[in-house]
């Protein structure tokens, strides 16, 4: 009997697909950390140094394998980030394709805490084992936070799939994907050589390295927590992309784009601790931010609530309900 494959199936293809690709990106992050670690593990124990001229991705090309352990963690970071691409438009594709389903629901859960929950949490352990050198932090230490992080990632992914009470304009608790960001980001500076350049120095008598060390660990249990979390953080779509000033948001984007071009690195670690520092900051002043929220320019854009939901028309739930947000406690 001859396949026959409808319209509609052919539609809801299309979505899934680009689920698996966020996916399959997950897990070939986590298959490149661990083949930086091997790499890394190998120099250290011949003492050969693991930071040094860094190798392109062309070296992967013509079969220099194993030459820098940086170059393939560089790599589990970009295919984490086309793991977001992926989940960004896989959502946008099914509801411009009107197929959204529970299968589809599920699926992108599953897809996103591999590649947004279990990829960074590899990725993190794996940078602080090399950038540790022949003295790293211990496993008993980073391997329990590092679970923590995945299972905060796993809590933050099902309590969105049975939350009630959804807003618009505000997510309950930093996204996944968010926190990813954060992390990969800060796993990626001694992937870029910028760590290098400090490795050896010291902040008010701490060495850099166990400087870093903290710094990563701290990140892991901060977006741990700040996932679930009841505050509330803003969706950039609805607030970027409302009232007269859009023009200039458009030349901001320019700009950062720019940036990424130039120094990639030094922008995404910028915006995302913007976006954690103003949420958080939004949350224990809300005060600032529902006026602002109230505002003409904002107002006359905005739709009106659905029941049931937290809109910008209602900022005050957002920032003052103990369901959907609150001030930090």
């Amino acid at each position: 009997m001859a396949l026959r494959i409808t319209r509609q199936a052919a539609k809801s293809a299309v979505p899934n697909i680009l689920t698996f690709g966020n996916l399959l990106a997950g897990f070939f992050a986590v298959v490149m950390a661990l083949h930086g670690l091997e790499v890394g593990v190998v120099k250290l124990a011949n003492d050969a140094s693991i930071f040094g001229p860094e190798e392109s991705f062309g070296d992967l090309l013509i079969g220099r394998f194993g030459v820098s352990p940086w170059l393939y963690i560089r790599i589990a970071i970009y295919v984490v980030i086309f793991g977001l691409f992926c989940d960004m438009f896989d959502g946008l594709t099914a509801r411009k394709l009107k197929v959204s389903g529970e299968f589809g629901k599920e699926l992108d859960s599953l897809s996103d805490l591999v590649t947004f929950g279990v990829a960074p949490a590899v990725i993190s352990c794996v940078t602080l084992r090399l950038a540790g050198g022949n003295q790293p932090i211990p496993w008993v230490i980073v391997a329990p936070i590092a679970s923590l992080y995945v299972g905060c990632a796993g809590f933050r992914l099902a309590r969105f799939n049975v939350l009630a009470m959804k807003s618009k304009h505000f997510f309950q608790g930093l996204p996944v994907p968010g926190a990813a960001l954060v992390m990969i980001v800060l796993s990626l500076l001694p992937a870029s050589g910028i760590y290098d350049n400090f490795y050896s120095e010291a902040f008010y008598g701490i060495q850099s390295k166990t400087l870093y060390t903290w710094v990563i660990l701290g990140a892991l249990l901060l977006t741990g927590y700040l996932q679930i979390s009841s505050l509330s953080f803003f969706k950039l779509g609805p607030w970027i992309f409302v009232g007269p000033q859009r023009r200039l948001i458009i030349v901001l984007i320019g700009v950062v784009v720019i940036g990424l071009m130039v120094k990639h690195e030094y922008v995404m670690l910028t915006l995302a601790v913007l976006y954690l520092t103003f949420n958080i900051a939004a949350n224990i002043f809300p005060n600032a931010v529902i006026q602002a929220a109230k505002s003409p320019a904002l107002a006359q854009t905005a739709a009106p609530s659905d029941a049931g939901n937290v809109d910008v028309a209602e900022p005050d739930k957002a920032f003052k309900s103990g369901e959907n947000g609150g001030a930090l406690s």
